[in-house]
């Protein structure tokens, strides 16, 4: 188990998600429909592709997080929360090391998965990603007054496993922070349409 000052822990959040939300204003709301759609390869997602799996993603968990604090409000905060086994082991996955490097490919499941999605993917998946990122500043917000240890959320793959809260907000904020990273790696592409 880890342990976290529940304070700086979402202070982290708060900043990850602030970071996030600046570069897709500075670098990414401008970009043509060209850039927004071109891939490097065939297996890879263009920039809409990753905004639409990162709206998908947040469409779950935003949600389902807003709604467990909501219910538990009045649940005494902890100055200290803790992460379960399987909590840390959900959010190392998608978390970038220090370098902010992506350290492992991750398979996507096929309901967050762009390629199986029967709607076409527009222009508007950015500013609805920005939207689900100005509500995460809100939810952290509220995350603050209740308890990051006792509240539990189903996971969006299997309804019978549970993450604590403390640890769904880290998959959530640190999954986005990891496809942002990946944004910026496809804008850096030396094949990257100007």
């Amino acid at each position: 188990m880890q342990t976290f000052d529940t304070q700086t822990l979402l202070n982290e959040l708060k900043q990850i998600n602030a970071s996030c939300l600046r570069f897709v204003e500075e670098k990414v709301y401008d970009l043509s429909d060209q850039q927004l759609k071109w891939k490097p390869n065939a297996k890879s997602w263009s920039i809409l592709e990753v905004f639409a799996h990162l709206n998908a993603h947040a469409h779950y968990y935003q949600n389902i997080i807003h709604k467990k604090i909501i219910e538990n409000k009045g649940t005494e905060p902890s100055a200290i929360f803790v992460s379960s086994p399987l909590g840390r082991a959900t959010w190392r996955l998608v978390q970038l090391g220090k370098m902010r490097n992506i350290k492992r490919r991750v398979k996507s499941a096929r309901v967050f998965n762009p390629e199986y999605f029967s709607l076409d993917i527009e222009h508007q998946e950015i500013q609805l990603f920005m939207d689900y990122l100005k509500g995460m500043v809100q939810i952290l917000a509220e995350a603050e007054q209740v308890n990051l240890r006792k509240i539990k959320l189903p996971m969006a793959v299997s309804k019978f496993v549970y993450l604590r809260l403390g640890d769904a907000l880290m998959f959530h904020v640190y999954h986005n922070d990891r496809h942002v990273e990946q944004i910026n790696h496809l804008l850096n592409h030396k094949k990257f349409p100007k």
